[in-house]
């Protein structure tokens, strides 16, 4: 169990595993909640169950990712605590 800031990423990302996403990302439909989910982690390097809450409604971003996994994205969680000790997961692209 690790203790890192938001902005922190131990993940390196692989640009390999971007490409495939981003080929993915094309062919989901536009409203497609994995599509935004997908176009976060790619923009942003990652995504946790409150930005996805709170951008896009997605309230299992578990499922979300689990869709991804299915489709052939490679996606990690990392367990993190904020502040007040709660845990929580964050989501990137696998290297």
């Amino acid at each position: 169990m690790t203790t890192a800031t938001a902005a922190e990423n131990p993940v390196s990302v692989n640009a390999f595993n971007i490409r495939t996403a981003a080929q993915i990302v094309d062919k989901l439909p536009s409203t497609n909640q994995m599509k935004a989910v997908l176009n976060h982690i790619i923009m942003k390097g990652s995504i946790s169950q409150l930005e996805a809450d709170e951008l896009y409604r997605v309230k299992r971003l578990t499922s979300r990712v689990t869709e991804l996994k299915k489709l052939g994205v490679s996606i990690v969680a990392e367990m993190r605590r904020d502040n007040t000790g709660k845990r929580y997961a964050r989501y990137f692209i696998a290297s």
